[in-house]
């Protein structure tokens, strides 16, 4: 028998079928969104993973270093735990990464290993053992496999955030390439581990030693100084930042320990102390798309910007350039002793010269008139807790701050390693001890420190 379709039926199977394809069409699109948007949560968590990563091994790498320039129990013991902690972190970031994938198991017994190493070494030192060359040499091949291991990992991380490379492609790719380079040195093992909750660990500072201090006290420099008007202050941040007053708006204000008013533009915040009139930090938001100006008129700008303020005696320390912009950490000086802790940052613009940043909280907070009493430890003397690997360049005295709120005079020396590095001493101008060590970095792009 044949079936026979009439022209309506055949119209209404065929909108049928098409509503299917069309339903279908959408839920697998729906799907496809879902997955995609549930792929990109999963490639940011692994980014941010790596990330992580990158900046723990960094933090490893300018830690060993460190502690083969380190020559007293008490440096190297801190060191120790930093690069313990480190380690710690660097396998915690791994933990969260798809190791299956990745392959990473020589990397995570390097990290073990490290850590425990150094721990062993200060506990050595401590009980009045020095480091022999054997073990210096262990740590240059320690420093050596960080530094394989670093580059590895930046690759990784720029690959995936450009793109070019993925997680399922990743395979091995760090730890054969770390299989390369000579074996790394086998460390024993079952060093006891530090105690849980040890704080003691310092902290890198990128933009200038000592520049990052902690804002938790009554700031020094507004003891004393009258309070203002929020109309004066206006006109201060006109001032500063060179636009017309009736251009300038109010915002919230800061209600802080540097209690401040806030003002903006466009594209620009102002923020003036209530106590004193003085200017707390300005930002100008906007692109510098080629240097015009020099290194040397744009420390000429800061300079003009600083003496058109009347903050008293600074010193330009170090600085940096990122997009087209420099900036430039000074430092006060009392007495020709260079106090790191009473610093400001000013950011200038190198197509015109324009002040694009200005940050002076750590001076505001911590500048007052010390009663310098000269130390018990001459240069000279001194100079005997720096490690022998070191070439001492230069010294001055200095202060920086302690752990915690304190202030420590020192002797800072400049030093050349034999590999070239330049690395900063601080020797306790009172007792010898040493008291940090910052690793020097000089480019076309700047001086900063680690």
């Amino acid at each position: 028998m044949e079936l026979k379709i009439s022209k309506r039926g055949l119209v209404r199977i065929t909108s049928f079928i098409i509503a299917i394809i069309l339903v279908l069409s959408l839920m697998a699109f729906g799907f496809s969104k879902d997955a995609q948007s549930n792929q990109r949560t999963l490639d940011y968590h692994y980014m941010k993973s790596v990330d992580d990563l990158t900046s723990h091994i960094q933090n490893i790498n300018s830690g060993l270093t460190k502690v083969m320039y380190a020559k007293t129990p008490a440096m190297l013991s801190v060191l120790s735990s930093q690069l313990w902690r480190e380690a710690g972190l660097a396998k915690e970031s791994l933990s969260t990464l798809p190791v299956e994938y990745l392959d990473l198991k020589n990397t995570n017994k390097y990290l073990s290993q490290v850590g425990d190493y150094c721990v062993s070494l200060s506990k050595d030192f401590s009980r009045g053992k020095q480091i022999t060359k054997e073990q210096r040499d262990t740590l240059k091949k320690l420093n050596d496999y960080s530094d394989t291991m670093l580059s590895e990992v930046v690759a990784v991380s720029d690959g995936i955030q450009t793109g070019s490379i993925s997680f399922a492609k990743v395979k091995g790719n760090i730890d054969n390439e770390l299989n390369k380079t000579p074996k790394a040195p086998e460390v024993a093992e079952g060093f006891l581990e530090f105690e849980e909750g040890f704080t003691a660990y310092p902290t890198l500072i990128y933009d200038g030693p000592f520049s990052d201090h902690i804002l938790q006290k009554e700031p020094e420099r507004l003891k004393g100084e009258k309070n203002v008007s929020r109309a004066e202050a206006k006109e201060k941040a006109a001032k500063v930042s060179q636009i017309d007053v009736t251009k300038i708006n109010d915002s919230n204000d800061e209600d802080s320990k540097m209690a401040s008013y806030r003002f903006n533009s466009d594209g620009v915040d102002i923020s003036i102390t209530k106590k004193g009139g003085l200017l707390s930090y300005m930002i100008k938001s906007r692109g510098v798309a080629e240097q015009k100006i020099s290194v040397e008129d744009a420390l000429k700008k800061s300079r003009e910007f600083l003496d058109t303020l009347k903050v008293g005696k600074l010193q330009s320390t170090y600085y940096e350039i990122s997009n087209n912009v420099i900036t430039i950490n000074y430092a006060y000086t009392q007495d020709n002793v260079l106090v790191y802790t009473d610093l400001i940052k000013i950011s200038v613009a190198m197509d015109n010269g324009e002040i694009t940043g200005f940050d002076a909280r750590g001076y505001i907070t911590n500048n007052h008139h010390r009663d310098l009493i000269a130390p018990q430890m001459t240069e000279t003397y001194g100079k005997f807790s720096v490690s022998e690997e070191l070439k001492i360049e230069k010294a001055q005295l200095c202060i920086i701050p302690s752990g915690g709120l304190n202030e420590v005079l020192c002797y800072e020396f400049k030093c050349k390693s034999a590999d070239g590095k330049d690395v900063l001493v601080y020797v306790n101008a009172n007792t010898g001890a040493e008291e940090q060590i910052l690793i020097l970095l000089i480019s076309e792009n700047g001086q900063l420190t680690i």
